[in-house]
């Protein structure tokens, strides 16, 4: 009789072992040139468990990107689940925020997608729908919230957010991608947090 929970055991560590290939090989020879062959061969599972967990090449690749995302999204959760004011809260957010993107591998992973997403849109909006649109979502969520507080004026939710995102990256996401090295970005983001929370609640604050 076979015992679920080790099936589960055994799928779960399918799926992880085509997962670390495919982001190997994604990162190695890019979106275009990896075929479902290599990731099956590296991975050492089958083509048809490959399908059948994922669908194919794009789903596998959506599912490194959710996988490599997931210290992004912890930061999303923490501010979706706040109750403290804006002062507070953004910098504990930009914070997090800023120390989960600006990594090596999340770098590698975007340096991939603007050297090929012109050629597969599919993977450029899939990158969006799991990192930089769930980012403006969850702010905008959160300064909604604000908003009927009474912590911050009436204002625009969505482009706030952005403008707010875009002030503790300051384009160094851009500057790592293009060679920058990555520690010392991140270090510059973390270094204008509280500058840039200060200066947005002064512009948005009630």
């Amino acid at each position: 009789m076979t015992d679920p929970a080790n099936g589960g055991s055994r799928r779960e560590k399918r799926r992880q072992a085509f997962l670390a290939a495919a982001r190997a090989l994604f990162l190695e020879k890019g979106y275009a040139r990896t075929t479902v062959g290599d990731i099956v061969a590296v991975s050492g599972g089958s083509r048809s468990t490959l399908m059948e967990l994922f669908g194919g090449k794009e789903g596998l690749f959506v599912a490194v990107l959710r996988h490599g995302s997931r210290a992004v999204e912890a930061t999303f959760e923490t501010l979706d689940a706040s109750a403290a004011p804006p002062d507070v809260a953004l910098r504990d957010f930009g914070r997090r925020f800023a120390e989960a993107v600006l990594q090596p591998d999340t770098m590698a992973m975007l340096a991939m997608l603007a050297a090929e997403g012109g050629r597969f849109p599919e993977i450029s909006a899939a990158f969006f729908r799991s990192g930089p649109d769930a980012a403006v979502a969850t702010l905008s969520g959160y300064l909604r919230r604000s908003v009927a507080a009474g912590h911050l004026r009436p204002l625009d939710p969505t482009a706030t957010a952005e403008a707010f995102l875009g002030m503790v990256l300051g384009g160094a996401e851009i500057r790592a991608v293009v060679g920058a090295p990555v520690e010392i970005q991140r270090a510059q983001a973390l270094a204008r947090i509280d500058a840039a929370v200060d200066i947005f609640l002064r512009g948005a604050g009630a």
